[in-house]
């Protein structure tokens, strides 16, 4: 019996080192996308602005 406990112990705290792992992992991953979303945006805004004076030029 007390090597069974030892047993499931020993998974309960390989599982909460990789769920803390992976939690870490999760964290990076969210920053990243939000750094790209910011990027595109940015972007965007760019080519809108490039598209516009394109516009004007060809009108004129």
């Amino acid at each position: 019996s007390a090597g069974i406990i030892e047993a499931a112990s020993a998974v309960v705290g390989s599982l909460k080192s990789k769920l803390s792992m992976t939690e870490k992992e999760l964290e990076t991953v969210q920053l990243l996308l939000e750094k790209e979303r910011e990027d595109h945006q940015e972007t965007k805004k760019e080519l809108d602005e490039i598209k516009a004076l394109s516009k004007k030029l060809e009108e004129s």
